[in-house]
């Protein structure tokens, strides 16, 4: 996720967010995960030779929304007033988003649902997670609201849990992986959510976290004064991960901030791994899957579209060298880095080339 901001480390300058087939044959990721067959991806610049045989499944064209208004799509936040998809304007919007979506030829939405726990889950004052929001809470209207909407346009979501942000000082919910706050969100909140959306095909898979390397210790605390235990992290996600795929039919995954980062989760559960692109060096510097070393395929979770021309070529790159899918960055996030929305003709014209 790319964010403005002022705070510079490295190469990269990240601050606080503002806020066809119908889907159960749309099986660009269900059939990924063990694919019929393989089949080598063709060789092209961008590609190189670390590009690896990719199986015979679609490949997932996507696109992240990533909100509409950060961390209040679904829930209501203490004290304002409930904003979320079900209401009237949130249903109008989300529907003629989803509706051009759809004629552009674009598949998954990866969509922030709690992001850093601002309107959803409830929190108890010690950190742990007493259900999904308050009495009277509009979580599940919402969230209903959006998968009607997505089942509409032959669209499946790719809901991702949270963001990196709940685990910094000033949202304050870090003991979330802690043991116990742990288990009470899984019992309070991610069951019932499975329990009553498991099974729904709208769903493609479930991305734990957004970005959790940029609050934690093994980066030395360069994003964050206060970086979280890697090992509370690893098993936060791991147990998320062996939960959701004991209660639903959904694939897991995590949305890595770099490449190389993605080895960090193996042995964590996850289906397939995805990784945040933003390089200097453009499409032609996206490397291969191959040089990752990884036991699972590989997504592009995000890539910056800011340069409408671009947008083509990354998903030929991403193709080419080996990834199961591209989802671009972003439909609505104001940003330097999103114009998914300002090269219409393009994306609409690789989507129907890569049916």
């Amino acid at each position: 996720m790319r964010q403005s901001g002022a705070i510079v480390v490295l190469l990269f300058a990240l601050a606080s967010g503002s806020s066809a087939k119908p889907p159960s044959e749309n099986t660009a990721l269900l059939e990924l995960i063990g694919g019929a067959g393989d089949v080598p991806a063709p060789e092209t610049p961008a590609a190189s030779a670390a590009a690896v045989p990719r199986t015979a499944a679609p490949f997932m064209l996507g696109v992240n929304y990533p909100w509409r208004a950060y961390g209040h799509d679904f829930g209501s936040v203490p004290g304002w007033t409930h904003d979320g998809v079900s209401t009237p304007s949130g249903m109008a919007e989300v529907e003629a988003d989803f509706e051009r979506m759809e004629r552009l030829g674009i598949k998954v939405v990866r969509w922030f649902i709690f992001a850093d726990g601002r309107a959803a889950p409830k929190f108890l004052p010690d950190g742990r997670v007493s259900g999904l929001d308050a009495p009277g809470g509009r979580f599940i209207a919402d969230f209903s609201a959006a998968l009607e909407i997505a089942r509409r346009h032959h669209i499946q979501l790719m809901p991702v849990l949270f963001d990196f942000k709940l685990l910094e000082p000033a949202a304050g919910r870090a003991n979330l992986l802690q043991p116990i706050a742990r288990r009470s969100f899984i019992d309070n909140a991610l069951k019932p959510l499975l329990d009553r959306f498991g099974n729904d095909p709208a769903i493609v898979a479930w991305d734990v976290i957004n970005e959790p390397e940029l609050v934690m210790s093994f980066w030395r605390g360069l994003w964050t004064l206060n970086p979280v235990n890697p090992v509370l992290v690893k098993d936060f996600v791991t147990e998320i991960a062996a939960y959701i795929h004991a209660h639903s039919t959904h694939k897991v995954t995590l949305g890595s901030r770099w490449s190389s980062d993605m080895s960090t989760w193996m042995g964590s559960g996850l289906d397939f791994y995805q990784f945040h692109y933003y390089g200097a060096a453009g499409p032609r510097g996206l490397p291969g899957v191959a040089s990752f070393g990884l036991d699972k395929p590989v997504i592009l979770g995000e890539f910056p579209t800011r340069k409408s021309a671009r947008l083509p070529s990354y998903l030929d790159a991403a193709l080419h060298a080996g990834y199961h899918g591209a989802l671009a960055w972003s439909w609505r996030a104001d940003d330097d880095y999103s114009g998914v929305q300002d090269a219409p003709a393009e994306l609409a014209r690789w989507a129907s080339t890569h049916r």
